[in-house]
């Protein structure tokens, strides 16, 4: 596992190779493994291959933890998938996988990249009712979705009354927002596509 990146050589062709020999000789790869393979696809933003060695990793009985699904996320982002990234967010959340900093501000930066400026303010709320304190790259995104999508910027308090020392005075008083439901809006990929762990 320690030598999975050296040895697959930071491409998806060496990662195919090195689980290959691993499958022949009768070893398992264990979590470590997949999340080293995962982050190489997220390099090479291969979404195909991710989304083979979660259902891989799926068979196998491993469970999808946060940073799995942040790697997954972050395939998605760089393919232009956001609307499975969204879903796989979903599925995350469901699942009872708990989301965390990395995992807000890519979604964020990947609903900017496709315009999506609704579903930016929408995922900031949802991580200021977390009570996550948001970082400068996120307050950043949060700026431009709010300023091209006229929207009113949301408050910086959390849940616990504090507000965030980040670039606080930035930004307004919150206006609650409704946006569609993602059923309606996206087309919604196969659950098969995005990480999936057991039942707890």
């Amino acid at each position: 596992t320690k030598s999975l990146r050296y040895k697959a050589q930071g491409n998806i062709e060496g990662v195919k190779s090195v689980l290959e020999r691993m499958n022949q000789r009768g070893v398992s790869p264990d979590l470590a493994t997949y999340t080293v393979a995962l982050s190489i696809c997220a390099v090479a933003s291969d979404l195909k291959e991710a989304i083979s060695l979660l259902r891989d990793m799926n068979r196998r009985g491993l469970e999808a933890n946060t940073f799995i699904y942040n790697v997954f996320l972050s395939v998605c982002a760089k393919s232009g998938r956001w609307q499975l990234g969204l879903e796989s967010f979903s599925r995350m959340r469901r699942e009872g996988i708990t989301p965390d900093l990395a995992t807000y501000d890519v979604l964020i930066r990947m609903c900017n990249q496709a315009s999506q400026w609704a579903r930016t303010v929408e995922l900031f709320e949802q991580m200021r009712m977390s009570a996550i304190e948001p970082s400068e790259p996120v307050l950043a995104e949060l700026i431009k979705a709010t300023e091209l999508g006229g929207f009113t910027r949301p408050s910086t308090r959390n849940t616990r009354g504090r507000s965030s020392n980040v670039a606080a005075s930035k930004f307004n008083t919150h206006k609650p927002m409704k946006l569609q439901s993602e059923a309606s809006s996206t087309s919604s990929p196969s659950s098969s596509s995005s990480p999936s762990t057991s039942s707890r």
